[in-house]
């Protein structure tokens, strides 16, 4: 009943990157799907399924350098349904 989704935020060089990302990590730990509530046998099935760690399993931002900006891309665990709204 979970997957993984992901938003991504281009950032202008020369801007504040660590406290872009620091919000982030911050509003997916608040909005998206918590760990402890996901139960160990739908955690196993992510990981069998996306080649996880446990570790691997928390919000994480990952960064592209392009000509233009960073993009800062979140990716992070959610219910498989109201993931529109989730990213609203």
């Amino acid at each position: 009943p979970y997957l993984f989704e992901e938003i991504a935020i281009p950032v202008r060089y020369g801007d504040d990157r660590v406290r872009a990302e620091e919000i982030l990590l911050d509003v997916a730990n608040k909005h998206t799907a918590d760990l402890a509530d996901i139960g160990e046998e739908a955690l196993a099935e992510l990981r069998r399924r996306y080649f996880l760690s446990k570790a691997d399993a928390r919000p994480h931002v990952y960064l592209r350098l392009t000509d233009n900006w960073v993009e800062l891309t979140l990716r992070f665990i959610a219910h498989e349904h109201g993931i529109r709204e989730l990213k609203d």
